[in-house]
């Protein structure tokens, strides 16, 4: 069986909670080693899903009458996504008989996700402590604000016209989202699915939004307009990212703030970019092809995606997303900064890096924990706190640095839109945020291999812009 992977022109249906997409093979597309490959990827989960998967070229009432009254069919995404309309999900018993049927191209299991925040900083503290009346600016403690070489010089961003990220909206893929914090526009916050919060990534949501307003800290682009947030656990990965790019217009931004694990392809439970399963991949590349950029953390199991268990999943030559792969680089107060934090992944198609450590954001509580006074007043374990007030500054991860990057992206695609009264295309972009960006440092130990590419420099960027 042949499976398509680059060029997916697919259209979607969802039946009995499976997935299936079908497509034509193109003439110059390579032979299905990557397709064959991701067939068997699920074999490693601990607990068989309830449904699957699928690719097929045809409708669900096609697919359901091949495989008789048995089993549901049902497409995964909206009747007005086209594109995505030969996926569907179909029950986990049927998948034997699935890979049978002339049309389907992929059958497998959705990714197992995890959010992507890295190992906690040892030296972490949290101070049992009540807080002033009202909490001061932090803004001091962001020092990825500043200027590049070791920081991306988000300062510069802002005194150009559209650069605080004015007439951009943003999409946030997570495992739980945090929006009550006092220092998140949450009137400017739409919420797709549960609302479940985590300090990890309301960390990942200030790094990008966290308001203008004297209080805490100050997002890259805080000037966004609005910002969806979709929660993907419950759900398949690929339908979360949809819910949160659809109604996104091309120059928005689209965080994916997840990686997953690879299953069997290793050997062992690897976490990997969640565009090496076909459904997340189809939903990206038809994100991008309409003009919205994709910023995805490459995820945080320290495994070079130029490896050959992934038979090219990570080659752009074969099959490119257009999204923006963003690895985690040592902060500015390394005396490495800018090289590879030994958990990020790495490999060519690790185009930029942010900071995978010591970022200060919302959440958490190293930097700021207030105690609740009336449960104070209780004493023992129990004591209760303000976690709506609660700061860092050791927030970390390629989740964390994607933000970062995505933050970066919002303010060049603001200005952009300012001065050319169009968008941004998502290609030209990536290409900016490569060309002009602060190069990687080498570790003394590292190899070429381990390539997460450069930090980005908005005023660098900017100015590119500025000359064309």
């Amino acid at each position: 069986m042949h499976v398509p992977w680059p060029g997916v022109a697919a259209a979607v249906l969802l039946v009995g909670g499976f997935w299936i997409q079908f497509r034509p093979r193109a003439k110059d597309e390579p032979e299905a080693a990557f397709a064959k490959a991701t067939m068997s990827q699920c074999d490693d989960h601990t607990q068989e899903p309830d449904f699957d998967e699928v690719e097929f070229a045809g409708t669900a009432a096609q697919l359901a009458a091949r495989l008789g009254d048995r089993h549901e069919v049902e497409p995964m995404f909206p009747i007005d996504e086209p594109a995505l309309a030969h996926w569907f999900r179909v029950p986990h018993a049927a998948a034997n008989r699935l890979a049978t049927i002339p049309g389907v191209t992929y059958v497998g299991a959705p990714p197992r996700i995890a959010a992507p925040h890295g190992p906690r900083d040892a030296s972490a503290r949290r101070g049992f402590t009540r807080c002033a009346e009202k909490t001061s600016s932090l803004v001091d403690a962001q020092a990825y604000l500043e200027a590049a070489p070791g920081c991306i010089d988000a300062l510069a961003g802002w005194t150009h016209p559209g650069g605080r990220g004015e007439h951009i909206q943003l999409g946030v893929v997570s495992t739980s989202l945090a929006r009550r914090h006092e220092d998140l526009p949450k009137d400017r916050i739409d919420l797709v699915g549960r609302g479940d919060a985590s300090p990890e990534t309301g960390a990942t949501l200030g790094v990008v939004i966290a308001a203008d307003n004297h209080v805490g800290m100050t997002g890259i682009a805080p000037a966004i307009t609005r910002t969806t947030l979709s929660n993907a656990s419950g759900t398949s990965l690929a339908e979360a990212v949809e819910a949160a790019v659809h109604n996104l217009r091309p120059g928005d931004v689209l965080l994916l703030d997840v990686d997953g694990e690879s299953g069997a392809t290793l050997g062992d439970t690897r976490r990997v970019p969640v565009e090496y399963w076909p459904s997340v991949f189809a939903v990206i590349k038809h994100a991008t092809s309409r003009g919205v950029i994709v910023v995805e953390a490459a995820g945080d199991g320290g495994v070079d995606l130029d490896a050959p268990a992934f038979a090219g999943a990570f080659d752009r030559t074969r099959r490119d997303s257009g999204a923006i792969l963003v690895g985690a680089g040592a902060p500015a107060v390394s005396s490495l900064a800018r090289s590879r934090l030994p958990f990020s992944n790495f490999g060519r198609r690790v185009d930029v890096q942010g900071w995978g450590a010591q970022v200060a954001s919302v959440g958490g509580g190293e930097l700021q924990w207030c105690a609740d006074p009336e449960a104070d007043k209780l004493g023992g374990p129990e004591v209760a706190h303000k976690d709506r007030r609660d700061y860092t500054d050791v927030a970390g991860g390629s989740g964390v640095a994607a933000a970062m990057v995505a933050g970066a992206a919002a303010q060049i695609s603001g200005a952009y839109r300012e001065a050319h009264d169009a968008p941004i295309a998502p290609a030209v972009l990536r290409d900016l945020l490569v060309a002009t960006g602060s190069p990687q440092v080498a570790t003394p130990e590292a190899l070429v291999a381990q390539h997460i590419g450069p930090l980005p420099d908005v005023k660098a960027a900017l100015a590119a812009i500025d000359r064309r």
